[in-house]
Formats: structure tokens, sequence, C-alpha cells
């Protein structure tokens, strides 16, 4: 066997582990996420501070969700958007939050299939989220977040309150008793 062929084999080896290490995982995430209860979902919500949240929302965008253009538009300042989403500690909630809205969304499957496409459309909003984050940590660490945050922070809670709303949406539609305690709950 030449040393070609070795490093071949090693290689195939390298990258079949790490196939079947990557799979065990979401296989064990997806277990997990269908053993959680209404209860345990909701025992993962942090708690966030939803008048701010929307309050810095509707000022980038209408409640139908359409980015604002009128001269009142992203009035708010660094400051305001700091004190009313909780500073970076606040967006990472947020972040941290998305996830589980997005396990909610996976709990309406069990008996509104229609909640496939609303679940997608949160992960993909959770993806964006965690891209605004990202940008803020990195920020934080380069001395630069009172620059960005005001940006990507009100992005952030843009993105959640849509999240939510469409959430609620969903939950509303499908007429679960359990929505009246999501909504308390959000």
């Amino acid at each position: 066997m030449t040393g070609r062929m070795a490093y071949f084999i090693l290689a195939t080896v390298v990258v079949f582990v790490a196939l079947v290490t990557i799979g065990g995982f979401y296989l064990l995430k997806i277990r997990a996420s269908r053993a959680s209860t209404w209860e345990d979902l909701l025992g993962r919500l942090l708690s966030v501070d939803r008048n701010g949240i929307e309050k810095v929302a509707l000022d980038a965008i209408e409640p139908s969700g359409q980015r604002r253009t009128d001269e009142k538009a992203r009035e708010l300042e660094f400051d305001q958007i700091w004190a009313l989403l909780g500073g970076l500690a606040g967006v990472e909630r947020l972040e941290k939050n998305s996830r589980v809205l997005i396990d909610m969304a996976a709990y309406l499957q069990r008996w509104y299939p229609e909640a496939v496409a609303t679940a997608e459309e949160l992960r993909l909003q959770a993806r964006e989220l965690e891209w605004q984050v990202g940008r803020l940590r990195s920020a934080a660490q380069n001395d630069g977040l009172q620059f960005y945050f005001a940006s990507y922070g009100q992005n952030a809670a843009v993105t959640y309150y849509l999240m939510v709303r469409r959430l609620l949406a969903l939950y509303e539609r499908s007429r679960l008793p359990i929505f009246a305690e999501l909504k308390n709950a959000l």
C-alpha cells in the first residue's frame, strides 16, 4: 500500500466518523425536542422586556412588518435602544428565545401540519438574529459596540418581534387552548 492510499483511507475514515458524529448529534437533538412538553418549552423562555422590544421594533417597521419610510422612522438613539433592549445581554436573550420559538412551532406540528412552513420561516429569521448578535459580539470585542448597537440591536429587535408575531398568529390559527398561555409568556 502506498502512502497516498493510506492518506486516502485515513481521510475517508475521518470524514465518515465526522458525518456519523454530526448525524448522531442531530438525532439526539430531534429526540429531545420531541420529548419536550409544553411546560418545558415555556420554562425555557427567558424574560425579556416585551414593551421595550416592541417600541424599538416599531421605530423601524410598521405593525404589519413593512419597513417605515416616514420621517419619524428610526428616531431612537443608541442609549435609548440600549436601555429598552437591556444592552448586549438583552439581545443575547432574544437570540436564545428565538431557538425556543422554533421549538414551539415544531411542537405545534404534532397537531397542526401547516406549522411546517412557519417553523422554517422562524428558522431563517433565527439565523438572521444569530448573525446580528454575532456582529454585536464582534463589535464589543473591538470597542465598536456603541457605533453598531443602534443598527444591529434594532434589527435584532425587529427580527424577534416579527418572529413572535408569526408564532402567535400560527397558534391563533390552530385554535389550541395553549394559545392564551403562549400569548402571556411572550
